[in-house]
């Protein structure tokens, strides 16, 4: 009865309804001028942003927050292709979902400690607190879900995991702790 959800056209379907909330977390990290709760100017944005702002000679029409545009486009085609690839291996999330989740899971638990004198300092106890938690619950849903997804795994789960994941590292897995440049 629900062999559809099992196809391949609905798979890819599922990823491509899954760049939307990817590419609205990489714009939201930057969407204000400077970091704050909703808008932590994710180092994974953030950072190609200001060098791809820098290093090019833009027209004057062209606005700041158009680099980070770029950059939240890349990572909708990052999420595009790196999901569409593990798809015929789905509803499994495959071992490479899992070490990426795992390396960036621990640097980001490391990012976190390491700012976080730095971030009570420059942005304020209450954003750099909001921003660790933020990123710790999502860290650990997504932990949850892979767990769930281990004991039945569905193209729901898979699916659920890879948007969890790219929105995580596009907005709020290394959040900006520090004086901003």
């Amino acid at each position: 009865m629900l062999d559809h959800l099992e196809s391949p056209v609905f798979q890819r379907r599922i990823v491509v309804v899954g760049m939307f909330p990817v590419g609205a977390a990489a714009a939201l990290t930057m969407a204000t001028n400077v970091p704050s709760a909703w808008s932590p100017y994710s180092f994974s944005v953030a950072i190609p942003a200001m060098f791809l702002f820098d290093l090019v000679t833009w027209p004057t029409w062209f606005p700041r927050w158009g680099a980070f545009l770029l950059i939240a486009t890349f990572w909708v085609s990052l999420y595009g292709a790196w999901t569409m690839t593990a798809l015929p291996r789905a509803p499994s999330v495959p071992l490479r979902s899992k070490i990426l989740f795992g390396i960036t899971a621990a640097l980001s638990a490391l990012h976190l400690i390491a700012g976080a004198s730095y971030g009570a300092r420059y942005q304020g106890l209450a954003h750099t607190t909001w921003v660790s938690v933020v990123g710790v619950a999502l860290m650990s849903g997504l932990i949850c879900l892979l767990l769930v997804e281990r004991r039945s795994p569905s193209p729901w789960k898979f699916s659920a995991f890879h948007i969890g994941l790219f929105c995580w590292l596009g907005w709020v897995a290394f959040p900006w702790l520090g004086e901003l440049p």
